[in-house]
């Protein structure tokens, strides 16, 4: 997920000839590095990109509930949209400690 974290156009699964499986699991495997951007973006005390960073992490979120994949199809799926979302609650915790120093 390059693309995104470098905000790049984003390809579709059939684009790269991957599963679409694999596709979705990929997306939701970015949240932790669009964590890490986030933070790197904190330290380096730029709010604003902060919070542009955590709203694409939030919308990647809100795409993957959405679907209704099969377990069977999409394994682990509901496991790592359960952690994406722990994962959200710290990045948002950590964006709202950066406004108050």
């Amino acid at each position: 997920m390059i693309s995104i974290y470098f905000n790049q156009n984003l390809l579709i699964a059939t684009d790269l000839g991957i599963p679409d499986a694999f596709y979705i699991l990929g997306i939701a495997d970015a949240i932790g590095e669009l964590r890490r951007k986030t933070l790197e973006h904190l330290r380096k005390k730029e709010l604003e990109e902060a919070e542009k960073t955590y709203q694409m992490m939030e919308e990647l979120y809100e795409l993957l509930w959405e679907l209704e994949y099969p377990k069977a199809l999409v394994p682990n799926l509901r496991q790592k949209i359960d952690a994406m979302r722990r994962v959200l609650e710290e990045t948002h915790h950590d964006i709202f400690l950066a406004y108050l120093r």
